[in-house]
């Protein structure tokens, strides 16, 4: 049998981190409402949307997807707000980011409420296929349209100053269709119609779903575009409750809220399993769910593992992803927690074949700053926060015990919705979990401020796992 590997896609722009999560950021809650139209036969969008309480930001812009054509901006009173970016723009990610303007030209203030009107259209994957798929695309094959947060199909606003995406809003929105189909936004139930109208007064990224596709639900998990028999969906929402439960209970906070795992066909040939998280919901492509529970007689280890990771955005997500580090506390954090929730359910032998793979892996890459050095985000690349991240927290853990590990994170966590991690916010947690200073400084010499901080990490797991 075929061993089973999930790629987790990485998109290109800071601001679409893979699972955005229903996480405050110190503004007053945006909202939207307004009607998305939809035609599934032609391939166009239409919205028009109001967006209110809107942060009072001086540089900003406000990014739609480039497929989207914008008719008009307005403001609360229904003039036309005149703006920049129509004609040789900036482009972020996959959007177009606008900015409005006054009379002598200058960018004003982003008003803290506006409308927008516009129409896009795109192409519908039949017979033939795209060379690549990302989560930043408007995929839309002959089953499903799927929109994703990282898409910006709708007004994402983006803080420049702070560095960040502000995509999760409440909302109120009216859906038409040209024929009825399942029809989902992130954070609420799907439901089968041509129209109708969807609200959260929870602040979610809107990830959009619809198509020619059944769903399943039980307790909080709901599972879409999953092809299943019997009892595999009761199976598939068992471990993700046992997932749920190892994190509540190393972080020592319940898991609330729904989850929604997804499966969607990819626009490209490429049969490769990969993911995007838009939490609450994890979207996979090229997995059949149902054939692999029959195979492996239930979810295989590396499932549950992903789930780890993916799931440990509900406490590790936008609230730590700021500052040149927020690659590390977001992604090296969670990827760290998987591999607790795999060592926990699978045992520390299986855990430390996983580490020795991924620290014989690192013995020839380079590009790694210590992150006491690094000053900008793009500095950590994906295997630096997806691989060798996750190995300096288990080092931290193997110096320090997965008791103060545990304290610590709860500290940081709590921490990151009111200011930026840093390293003296990790040694400033770390003394109050009983860690001694020189202690920590010792490790931070060798493992955070040394330049052969990696060739000591490897040196370590495979010492500890081999």
């Amino acid at each position: 049998m075929k061993s089973l590997h999930v790629r987790i896609l990485s998109p290109s722009f800071l601001l679409w981190l893979l699972f955005s999560l229903g996480i405050t950021t110190g503004f007053a809650q945006p909202h939207i409402q307004g009607k998305v139209k939809i035609d599934q036969e032609n391939g166009t969008i239409r919205c028009n949307f109001t967006l209110e309480q809107v942060p009072n930001l001086a540089d900003y812009g406000v990014l739609l997807h480039k497929g989207m054509n914008v008719k008009f901006f307005r403001d609360s009173e229904g003039q036309l707000l005149p703006y920049r970016g129509y004609y040789n723009g900036e482009i972020v990610g996959s959007a177009s980011s606008y900015v409005f303007k006054g009379e002598d030209k200058d960018t004003l203030e982003i008003p803290s409420t506006f409308s927008v009107e516009y129409v896009g259209a795109y192409p519908i994957y039949t017979d033939s296929l795209n060379t690549f798929d990302l989560a930043e695309h408007i995929a839309w094959n002959k089953q499903t349209l799927r929109m994703s947060a990282q898409s910006a199909w709708y007004p994402v606003i983006y803080d420049r100053k702070r560095g960040k995406a502000i995509d999760q809003y409440t909302y109120d929105i009216s859906v038409e269709l040209s024929s009825t189909s399942t029809i989902f936004i992130n954070g609420t139930p799907p439901v089968k119609a041509r129209t109708h109208q969807f609200r959260s007064t929870s602040a979610h990224p809107l990830l959009v779903f619809i198509g020619a596709y059944d769903f399943w639900s039980n307790d909080g998990n709901y599972l879409l575009n999953i092809a299943l028999e019997g009892d595999q969906g009761q199976q598939i929402g068992q471990v993700m409750d046992t997932v749920k439960h190892v994190l509540s209970n190393i972080l020592d906070q319940k898991f609330d809220g729904k989850v929604f795992l997804i499966n969607h066909q990819p626009i490209s040939a490429d049969e490769g399993v990969w993911a995007f998280n838009s939490y609450p919901t994890l979207a996979f492509s090229g997995i059949d769910f149902g054939y692999v529970v029959e195979a492996y007689g239930g979810l295989p280890a590396p499932i549950y593992k992903l789930f780890g990771h993916e799931f440990s955005h509900n406490y590790f997500g936008l609230n730590v992803f700021s500052g040149p580090l927020a690659y590390f506390w977001s992604e090296s954090i969670s990827e760290y927690l998987s591999y607790r929730v795999a060592e926990q359910l699978f045992g520390v032998e299986y855990l430390g074949s996983e580490i020795i793979a991924v620290a014989d892996g690192l013995r020839d890459a380079d590009g790694f700053p210590p992150l006491a050095d690094v000053k900008d985000y793009s500095e950590i690349s994906d295997t630096y926060k997806y691989q060798l991240g996750p190995l300096v927290w288990r080092c931290f853990e193997d110096q320090f015990g997965k008791e103060k590990v545990d304290a610590i994170l709860k500290d940081l966590m709590q921490i990151s919705y009111d200011q930026t991690l840093t390293l003296d916010i990790w040694k400033e947690s770390a003394l109050q979990a009983g860690i001694s200073a020189q202690a920590f400084d010792t490790f931070y010499l060798t493992y955070l401020a040394s330049p052969t901080f990696k060739d000591q990490v490897i040196e370590d797991m495979l010492k500890r796992y081999k």
